[in-house]
């Protein structure tokens, strides 16, 4: 089932911090770029958590998230063993198909905006580990968000979308030709 273990953005360049210490480094066109991991959660020693619970960045900037749930979630997220040994995870609920708007259990952990999200014009990654099955996919499979894509705002996103569990990554700029995605060739 779709558990979501942790997840980072890492965002070269950014202003108004000190220089971060290097957690990552990938070679772009054959240059080597030093990236920071700006956003971690660890759900180890999570309780069952409900609307509104508060979830720890266990990362450098303490960008704490809070639980959103809409739709017939009946308890909250449980927190289950992850899929390494000694980690644990939050199970998301399963894709339910009705089209009603509110029928669906949804989850999401919403983080407050910060100027470490955005990268500007500089390189950045982002990614998150989850495991999921066929059936728990769907068209419009967020793992994680930041930005509407509409209206002349700007968007990066993660998706994992229908039974086949390519991920994809999408990159929105704020004019309507600044738009990127890239598909994976391999399926979660």
């Amino acid at each position: 089932s779709l558990m979501a273990v942790a997840a980072l953005v890492a965002v070269a360049g950014c202003t108004g911090e000190p220089e971060p210490e290097p957690s990552v480094s990938v070679d772009v066109d054959d240059a080597p770029i030093r990236m920071q991991r700006v956003l971690e959660y660890d759900f180890n020693g999570a309780t069952p958590m409900a609307e509104g619970a508060r979830i720890l960045d266990t990362g450098r900037y303490n960008l704490e998230g809070v639980l959103r749930l809409s739709g017939q979630v009946p308890m909250g997220l449980e927190p289950v063993p992850g899929p390494t040994e000694g980690t644990t995870a939050i199970q998301f609920p399963t894709p339910c198909g009705s089209k009603v708007e509110g029928e669906c259990p949804k989850a999401v952990i919403e983080v407050p905006d910060s100027p470490l999200l955005n990268p500007g014009a500089a390189p950045f990654g982002w990614g998150a580990n989850v495991l999921l099955t066929k059936t728990e996919t769907s068209t419009g499979s967020n793992i994680m968000q930041k930005g509407f894509a509409v209206g002349g705002q700007s968007q990066w996103k993660l998706q994992v979308d229908n039974t086949a569990g390519y991920p994809s990554f999408l990159v929105v700029g704020t004019k309507p030709a600044e738009k990127f995605k890239a598909l994976s060739d391999t399926s979660v």
